[in-house]
Order: C-alpha cells, then structure tokens, then sequence
C-alpha cells in the first residue's frame, strides 16, 4: 500500500473515531515518516490537537516548530499566530516545558518586534524630513500602504 492510500485509510478511519488516540498517532507518524507527506505534518498535528489533550513533547512543541518555520516572525501577523499557538498549547496541556519555551519565545519575539518597529518609526521619521515639504496627504498614505503591504509579502 502506498503512502496516499494510507493516509486515506487513516483519515476514513479518524473520521469515524475522531477520539482515538492510536489513529492520530498513526496519522503522525506516517506524515513524519515519508518526505512526500512531509505537508501533511502539520495538518495531522493540529488533527490531533482538536479532538483530544495532546502530548507536549510528541505533538505540542513539534507543531509550534513547523508554524514557527512558517511563519514571518517580524511581522506583527506571525508573531500574533505563534504567540496564539503557543497559548493554545499552554491550556491544552499545562506543562513546565511548553510554558518555559513559551516565555523565551515570547521575549524573543517582542524584542525582534521592537527592532521591527523601532527601525519603521526611524525609516519614517527620514523619509518626513528629507520630503515633508513635497509630501501630500494622499503620497504618506500610499508610501505608508506600500510598506505595510510589502511586509505582508514577506508571510
């Protein structure tokens, strides 16, 4: 049996129990075992974590490791989806080691958001003076959509 058919066999299966445990982990391990699946890593992660209180070393931090790979972590939207996931974890399933990678990632991440922010306000306040008496209201408008537009193309 190929890796497709049993990944539909699993995800029949997890439909019909949704509650047992032994499916989701199966589901996992076949998506972390054949690199074709590799995608489907996280789909069978966060599958996990809807139907039942998940493990934080076999479920939890490998989920936040694939998001955190994903995600544009200096832009606001990145930081606010992992500092999300990172919340969810915690009241999913309490635990010393989920709550201390949880507090350095976020210090973390506040600090890359201040540097993020401190060097917009700086790149701002440049672009003001050296073109404050040619600048109309509707050119800053659009100067400032083009930027912010362009960092979302970064996620």
């Amino acid at each position: 049996m190929d890796s497709l058919d049993a990944l539909s066999n699993i995800l029949s299966s997890i439909a019909e129990q949704p509650y047992n445990v032994t499916l989701h982990a199966q589901h996992i391990q076949l998506a972390q075992s054949d690199p074709a699946l590799n995608p489907e890593l996280e789909s069978s992660l966060e599958m996990m974590t809807e139907f039942l209180a998940a493990d934080p070393g076999h479920v939890w931090l490998p989920l936040i490791h694939e998001k955190q790979k994903k995600l544009v972590l200096d832009h606001i939207l990145g930081v606010e989806e992992l500092l999300a996931l990172y919340e969810r974890a915690v009241r999913d399933y309490l635990c010393e080691y989920i709550t201390h990678e949880y507090s350095a990632s976020r210090e973390l991440m506040i600090d890359q958001l201040f540097l993020y922010y401190e060097a917009t306000c700086n790149l701002l306040s440049m672009v003001m003076q050296s073109t404050m008496a040619s600048i109309r209201r509707r050119d800053l408008r659009n100067l400032v959509t083009c930027f912010l537009s362009n960092g979302r193309e970064k996620g």
